[in-house]
């Protein structure tokens, strides 16, 4: 939603200083300019536009503001929820409320007006306009929850956007009030939204207009890191978005050089000012820079801290620019022992030594991650027999939504059948199931063809055997079971063990087993031409 103001302000820029003349030849030129497909929405805008433009005189949006509170106050605004057409029994609270008063019209002819006292420097009108708008609440028995401004824009009864309210109102904040009752005050706009602006949008608004602005943005930064300090770790989410704040305001207050202070004094506890500024010295191609701030911020971090794994990729890239085997390989190991997943793991063997990994295999084979990664790399290690044994306890048929037996399976036949990836049934159950993107699922492949141990015979032939019998339970679980959405599963899984058949045991066996697929079934027709249609076009 922030598009709507980032244009405003680049408008508001462009015709900043210029006659009222020069703006009419502007509005008029840009009139000329719109395509004729968009000629009813820019028609519609710009009446929209003209029936908001403020009062000749403040007095008249205070008379106003005054109506709308005596309305709220005399409970004269009634909410509703509307019988859904088509249910007649059924109600739909998300979409269906009614304003059956026109509290959105009042509320949105005045928020329009009171970011035009805004722009205007009218900073005193505004501000009272959004005070009261953000401060009203209307209870509503027929609708159970309290009528409040998140309301007006959940439901779409006003037409301004959000975040283009909550700046303006940010802006008039600090420019009437001052010291720590600003701060707080500035902190209760934007951290009590669905929307939380930026200290750099709302300042964008008008530059240069906020008298001790430097000032202001080192209260600012510090109210901010204290809270910061006292959130408790478990809120990582939270944690993020409020150091994504901090950043934002650093940066604002100085660029570059306010960054470089603010990272040497506050790095830790705010990890992701390393980020932000290797990710502007990389941004300025000062890639030594990018390199030590990297380095440091690695070292700051906890190893499970998620920001490390970010940043020591960007270790490792910075590292392929400058031709640094150290930071590369650093960046390498630090990130695949910080993200704990399956890319990471896979670029262990891109280090220049792949001795170096050892520490890092070892760390993954005592903590595997417990998912399609983690199984992944278990079989990449030589961990078969632990992971067969755990999926040999599931007694469920075979399944994919994510069950430790459902994501091995295409594993354990890898195992058996190399060169998967260049098998049309094989590679097509791995995309169905494992679900990584085309690359990584062809480098997976690879690397089980020439890295995972290979299977004893007596282990081999015990694997396949497993694998067709939990084939056909799965299929007789789909088509004995006439669950014809999922017929294409039980082909494409038919397919891909014939190809496994085919090279463990000869062309002859797999084509026996698809034999024995299709007599079990003659009558399943939709399934045989289910499985005719995968068998064409696959191949």
């Amino acid at each position: 939603m922030s598009g709507n103001l980032n244009f405003v302000n680049e408008v508001r820029q462009q015709m900043e200083g210029q006659s009222s003349e020069k703006t009419l030849s502007v509005l008029l030129a840009f009139a000329r300019l719109i395509p004729y497909q968009s000629l009813e929405d820019a028609r519609e805008a710009v009446e929209h536009a003209c029936a908001k433009m403020p009062p000749v005189t403040t007095d008249e949006i205070m008379v106003q503001l005054d109506l709308l509170r005596k309305r709220i106050e005399d409970g004269y605004y009634h909410f509703e929820y509307e019988l859904e057409p088509d249910y007649y029994d059924s109600w739909d609270e998300e979409d269906l409320l009614i304003d059956c008063n026109g509290l959105g019209t009042d509320a949105d002819d005045l928020l329009h007006k009171a970011v035009t006292c805004v722009m205007r420097g009218s900073y005193s009108i505004g501000y009272a306009v959004f005070e009261c708008l953000f401060d009203f609440i209307i209870s509503d028995d027929d609708v159970g929850d309290p009528i409040t401004i998140e309301t007006l824009f959940i439901e779409d009864w006003v037409r301004i956007d959000q975040n283009e309210v909550l700046c303006h109102y940010a802006f008039a904040a600090i420019q009437i009030l001052e010291g720590e009752a600003r701060i707080i005050k500035l902190h209760d706009i934007v951290h009590d939204s669905s929307y939380q602006p930026k200290t750099s949008e709302i300042l964008k608004l008008k530059s240069g207009d906020i008298a001790g602005e430097k000032e202001f943005l080192q209260d600012w930064i510090a109210f901010l890191l204290e809270k910061y300090v006292a959130m408790d770790a478990v809120f990582e989410y939270q944690r993020k978005n409020l150091a994504e704040y901090i950043i934002d305001a650093v940066i604002e207050k100085g660029g570059l050089e306010e960054l470089e202070r603010f990272t040497a004094q506050y790095g830790d506890p705010c990890f992701l000012a390393y980020l932000e500024l290797a990710k502007l010295y990389f941004r300025n191609e000062n890639i030594s820079k990018t390199i030590d701030t990297a380095r440091a911020g690695i070292d700051a971090m906890p190893e499970d801290n998620t920001l490390r794994a970010e940043l020591a990729d960007m270790l490792a890239d910075a590292g392929k620019i400058d031709h640094n085997i150290n930071a590369i390989d650093a960046g390498i190991l630090a990130a695949a022992r910080s993200a704990k997943d399956l890319p990471h793991f896979l670029r262990l063997y891109q280090l220049s030594d792949i001795s170096k990994a050892d520490s890092v295999k070892e760390y993954y084979l005592q903590h595997p991650p417990e998912n399609i990664h983690g199984y992944c790399i278990r079989i990449l290690l030589g961990d078969f027999d632990s992971l067969w044994e755990e999926v040999l306890t599931d007694k469920a048929v075979l399944g994919w939504s994510g069950s430790k037996k459902g994501n091995s399976f295409p594993l354990f036949i890898a195992l058996l059948t190399n060169g998967c990836r260049k098998r049309p049934y094989l590679f097509t159950l791995f995309e169905e199931n494992l679900h990584p993107d085309k690359i990584l699922l062809e480098e997976l492949l690879e690397k089980i063809d020439s890295q995972a141990p290979a299977l004893s015979l007596e282990r081999a032939a015990a694997l396949q055997n497993w694998c067709v019998k939990e084939t056909v339970l799965r299929v007789d679980a789909i088509v004995g079971e006439q669950h014809r959405n999922s017929y294409y599963k039980a082909a494409s899984l038919t397919l891909a063990m014939m190809e496994m058949i085919e090279f463990r045991s000869g062309k002859e066996s797999g084509a026996a087993f698809i034999k024995k697929i299709r007599d079990k079934y003659p009558r399943h027709r939709a399934f045989q031409d289910c499985l005719r249609k995968q068998a064409n076009t696959t191949r």
